[in-house]
Parts: structure tokens; C-alpha cells; sequence
């Protein structure tokens, strides 16, 4: 296998031990041995007696799949330990994930569906701003790839952040809303909302391998064809491939604000 995947407190056992059988069973060793750290609750050590466990299955039901697993690996240094909080997980929701992705795809949504009748049309006349997104991007493919590779989950989703974060200063620095006001800015308008949406359906790819189930909601709700997991990062980023199979809508909140 690729990596191995263990506890902390029991890698002697199998970076030298389970190895040594491996070898004499004539057995491929690991490329990787990874030992990952422990999870402490509201500051305290989980143990029977405490009776602090947290139960998955409760925290899934009650915030999602996908939060979860975002929190578990943009929280902590993956390998290190970290400590779990409800209030901790919330502040997650709230701010990366309602606030900053959640909303750049509602209200490009809206916009799309407002101003050009949920249509998408190709770029005409492209500027500097459009070419600067574009540079954003390819700094974010290749901050991620390294990090995936060193297992530092959390960098790459700090870079996946910021690439969401700069595509709605894109937004905001571009200001569609006013340029819907003159009909003379039709052309510009369209370039922006191309730019704006390309710019989305390379965030589903990003996130796709930490949160699959919203990764594939905004594939759905930008009417992309075909099947996001066919989209490997090193050949489908490309902002020129976005190309809508249908009227774009106003989005259902991909995650609702939790109190």
C-alpha cells in the first residue's frame, strides 16, 4: 500500500514489528507510515470514566457530514493532536462554511439568475482582474497538490479558503449589481459572471476529496454535465471549461447558519 495509517501510541508496533513480518512474508512494505494524534474534548483526555466520548453518528446528524469532516481536518495539523469543541465547530459552520463558500455560491446564483436570465455566455473582452482569478487559481492547484502529498489537510484548505475568499473579492471588486444597471456594460457583465462561475465549479473539484456531498451540490446547482469525481486536479481547473448545460437558479443555502 501507499500509506499506512496508525495511532500515535503504537508506532513502534508497526513501523518495526509489523514491517519485519511483512518482510518475511514476502509482502510489499508501506511507502508511508503516518501516525496521527489524539483528540482531546473541551480540553479534557476522552476515557471511559469521564464518560466524554463524542459520538460521530450524534455530531453527522446534528451538523452534516461534510462540516464534520471539514472541521476534523482544517482544525488541526493532521498528525497532531487537537482539541474538539461544539462552540469550535459552529464558529466553522458559521464563518468558512455559511459564510464565505455557502454565500459566494448563493449570491452568484442569484445574480446569474437576475441579470442574464440564468444564462451563461462566453467572455469577450478579458482584463486584468480576470487574468489576476485566474493566477489565484494555479497558486491554489499547486499549493494543494504539495500538501495532499506532505498530508498537511489543513494547508490545503487554508489555500482552497483563500482562493474562495478571493473569488468573492472578485465579486465584490467587480460589482455585477452595477453593471446591470447600464446596458451598455452588457458584454463586461457576462465576462464577470463566466469568470465568477468558473471560478465555483473549480472550487467543487478542490473540495470535492474533503467534502464530496457539497462538492457535488454545487456541481448540480451550476448545471455542470457528466460526473464531478471524473475531474482530476491537474487537468480540469482550467477556468475556460466552464459551460453550463442549463438555466442556472437561485441555490437552496448550501450551509445554513447554526445558532
Amino acid at each position: 500500500c501507499d500509506v499506512h495509517l496508525i495511532g500515535k501510541d503504537i508506532l513502534r508496533h508497526h513501523s518495526v514489528y509489523w514491517p519485519s513480518l511483512l518482510m518475511s512474508a514476502g509482502i510489499s512494505l508501506p511507502k508511508v507510515i503516518f501516525a496521527h494524534g489524539w483528540w482531546t474534548n473541551e480540553g479534557q483526555k476522552m476515557s471511559k470514566s469521564l464518560g466524554n466520548f463524542i459520538d460521530p453518528h450524534q455530531i453527522i446528524d446534528q451538523y452534516g457530514l461534510d462540516a464534520f469532516r471539514y472541521f476534523l481536518l482544517r482544525e488541526v495539523n493532521f498528525g497532531q493532536d487537537g482539541d474538539f469543541s461544539i462552540s469550535a465547530l459552529k464558529q466553522r459552520i458559521n464563518s468558512d462554511l455559511a459564510n464565505d463558500l455557502g454565500n459566494l455560491l448563493s449570491r452568484y446564483c442569484g445574480m446569474v439568475s437576475r441579470y442574464l436570465g440564468g444564462k451563461i455566455f462566453a467572455p469577450e473582452k478579458i482584463e486584468g482582474i480576470d487574468r489576476e482569478l485566474e493566477q489565484a487559481l494555479k497558486k491554489t492547484q499547486n499549493e494543494l497538490g504539495l500538501a495532499i502529498k506532505n498530508f498537511a489537510f489543513h494547508k490545503g484548505l487554508i489555500s482552497i479558503w483563500e482562493f474562495i475568499n478571493y473569488t468573492n473579492k472578485y465579486i465584490d471588486t467587480t460589482a455585477p449589481w452595477n453593471l446591470a444597471k447600464d446596458s451598455n456594460n452588457r458584454g463586461r457583465l457576462e465576462t464577470v459572471l463566466f469568470y465568477a462561475g468558473a471560478s465555483l465549479r473549480a472550487i467543487a473539484i478542490l473540495i470535492w476529496p474533503f467534502m464530496p456531498k457539497s462538492a457535488e451540490t454545487i456541481w448540480a446547482q451550476l448545471k455542470l454535465e457528466g460526473t464531478i469525481l471524473d475531474k482530476r486536479l491537474e487537468e480540469n481547473l482550467e477556468l475556460r471549461l466552464f459551460k453550463p448545460k442549463g438555466l442556472i437558479q437561485k441555490a437552496e443555502p448550501l450551509f445554513p447558519r447554526v445558532e
